[in-house]
């Protein structure tokens, strides 16, 4: 009689952590007896989802990882004046779309140095010693000092922003330059 008594006064409440305690009615005692069903279901889906967030953004970091070593790699190796001004002088609507406003190196020959129309220092540059100008460099103001690093003649490889081709003087402006490297 006594345990239906007990029986009767103890009742069962749950926590915040999902727990089930066992209180009497006049001691207060509480201890966790089981976890519930919906718990254990539920720490099992948020694991799942973890690994499955975990396993997406490993995917995403090394797809990105590969995509901008991909990008520094082209960057890395010039493009040859004549392959710049070819394309222009093909379609120059896809070339702009391809091209225009794009940093990039650029390989060709020094047939002149010194300022451009604008006062500006700049580079001509043609696929061979003594050809054709192709394609204009035009550095900052305040690299003329850097136009001593080459003479006619010299390879070079520049690098700057690509603009547009001059149909006045069938060019193509590049903005924006730097000289990365001069073969001599």
């Amino acid at each position: 009689m006594y345990l239906q008594r007990y029986a009767f006064f103890v009742r069962r409440r749950q926590d915040l952590s999902g727990y089930y305690y066992k209180s009497s009615g006049s001691a207060r005692i509480s201890r966790p007896i089981f976890a519930s069903v919906n718990n254990i279901k539920y720490q099992n889906d948020m694991r799942k989802l973890t690994i499955m967030t975990a396993f997406i953004v490993a995917t995403l970091s090394l797809n990105a990882q590969t995509t901008k070593s991909m990008e520094t790699e082209k960057q890395n190796s010039p493009i040859a004046a004549k392959v710049l001004y070819d394309a222009f002088a093909k379609d120059k609507a896809q070339a702009e779309k391809k091209y225009r406003n794009q940093t990039m190196k650029i390989s060709g020959f020094v047939t002149y140095s010194g300022p451009d129309p604008y006062t500006l220092p700049s580079i001509e540059l043609s696929e061979k010693k003594g050809g054709k100008s192709r394609v204009l460099c035009v550095l900052s103001f305040s690299d003329y000092l850097q136009l001593r690093r080459v003479s006619k003649g010299n390879e070079v490889v520049m690098e700057g922003e690509v603009r547009s081709l001059y149909e006045k003087g069938q060019t193509i402006v590049v903005k924006e330059c730097k000289i990365i490297e001069v073969k001599k």
